[in-house]
């Protein structure tokens, strides 16, 4: 009998724990489903829930959230409080998020040290954009000594890892490839290069690139010039709201007059 009920309490228990799983499951999973459809007040409450309940994920997706005023008011304070407890639980994108607030300060005291910390943590996972972050600190002499070959190191490491994202379309990957063949970062200068990679990313409307292509365009040794292209994709960008972009375009009119009248 003691054998039996010892039984009953065991099925008893793992039940309970089944169940208490699907719970937790099923918020986040349904709170994916809600951001999917871009339901985000719904798919807040639900990775609300979820990471009460302890799932991972859900810190992550409230950390976007919040930076991304979806679904919830857009607040700095709790963007870094879902930010920090999703890069403790050991999610890269939000390591290295969290890596960039304190580099920044951007509605937190800037902190270089903590910084150069967590993205050490992101590179430890493999994340490409951690180790070319780290590869500055170390050139520059930021909070660690300063050290060319490890610096070099790098930015080898991420010009590879960069090289892959950009392959598969990603846009900022693709911008930031082409600045390290521009600036010969972890790859041999290559302005050519620099010039198809910053065109892949524009393509894909991607502002910085745009200004990018536009500030080769309108004069850099090795590139032909086209004021005319140039002013094109500066208006692009511009038109995204890009505050160096409205200012370059408005010099390329002021100095070539009547031919970008139209622009």
């Amino acid at each position: 009998m003691y054998v039996l009920c010892r039984h009953v309490k065991k099925i008893a228990f793992v039940a309970s724990f089944m169940v208490t799983s699907v719970v937790h499951a099923s918020h986040y999973d349904d709170g994916l489903m809600a951001y999917a459809l871009a339901d985000y007040e719904v798919a807040a409450r639900h990775f609300q829930q979820a990471a009460l309940d302890g799932e991972v994920g859900a810190s992550h997706m409230l950390m976007r959230l919040h930076q991304e005023g979806k679904g919830v008011p857009s607040d700095k304070v709790e963007a870094f409080k879902w930010t920090k407890k999703s890069a403790e639980n050991g999610i890269a994108p939000a390591q290295l998020a969290l890596a960039n607030r304190y580099f920044s300060g951007n509605g937190i005291a800037a902190d270089a040290k903590k910084a150069f910390q967590w993205y050490q943590t992101a590179a430890q996972q493999g994340h490409h954009v951690a180790y070319y972050k780290l590869a500055g600190f170390y050139e520059s002499g930021l909070v660690v000594s300063a050290d060319k070959q490890e610096a070099q190191r790098l930015y080898n490491v991420a010009a590879s890892e960069y090289d892959v994202h950009a392959q598969k379309g990603h846009a900022e990957s693709q911008n930031t490839l082409a600045t390290m063949y521009e600036q010969g970062k972890g790859v041999k200068p290559n302005i050519t290069r620099a010039l198809a990679w910053y065109q892949k990313s524009a393509m894909q409307n991607y502002a910085e690139a745009q200004f990018n292509v536009g500030r080769l365009l309108a004069g850099v040794d090795g590139i032909d010039q086209n004021i005319e292209e140039a002013a094109y994709w500066f208006h692009h960008a511009a038109n995204q709201g890009l505050e160096k972009a409205k200012q370059a375009l408005a010099a390329l009119k002021q100095e070539h007059g009547t031919r970008l009248a139209m622009m």
